[in-house]
């Protein structure tokens, strides 16, 4: 963790489109992590979209990227490079450099890139990143392991598909 001088609540005050910045003591909600430092409830708004963000300062920032979250995602239809559980996936960390000296430059950026990515894919009709990764945002959601049998062809539109549960076939 940085030295005394970082302070990441004043930081992300300082953004605009911030709201409130809140840190959470004790947060729990998804699990202790004994790699973070600290989680900030955070209240923004991009192109007149408000959004509730968890941002979690892991205790190797800035050489680690923090965590950004949407509080609230169950809210929200599901969308592209946000998971199940809200997880933002901002930013590919495969040859990414990030300016240590300079942390307030680095929380500063992660969340414009959050907020931008939660705007550009909260307004694609098509869904087509969300279909591009579906596979990690199926394995994102919390369910018992089954097999599922699929009779759709696979098109470049999106399809609403109803689960089933309790279905059992009997050997005859």
């Amino acid at each position: 963790m940085p030295g005394n001088k970082f302070v990441a609540e004043e930081v992300l005050a300082d953004i605009p489109g911030v709201s409130s910045v809140t840190p959470l003591t004790e947060f729990n909600e998804r699990g202790i992590d004994p790699k973070i430092f600290k989680t900030l409830r955070v209240i923004a708004s991009h192109e007149k979209q408000k959004w509730r963000l968890l941002v979690s300062i892991p205790r190797s920032f800035p050489v680690s990227l923090p965590p950004i979250h949407l509080e609230n995602a169950q809210d929200y239809q599901p969308m592209g490079h946000v998971n199940w559980q809200g997880n933002i996936c901002y930013k590919d960390n495969q040859g990414l450099v990030a300016d240590i000296r300079n942390p307030e430059a680095v929380l500063t950026g992660c969340l414009l890139e959050a907020l931008r990515t939660l705007h550009q894919h909260y307004n694609d009709v098509s869904r087509h990143d969300l279909w591009v990764d579906y596979e990690d945002y199926w394995e994102s959601l919390p369910a018992e392991p089954h097999v599922t049998m699929c009779l759709i062809e696979q098109t470049d539109d999106l399809k609403e598909l109803t689960h089933i549960e309790r279905v059992q076939f009997y050997e005859i």
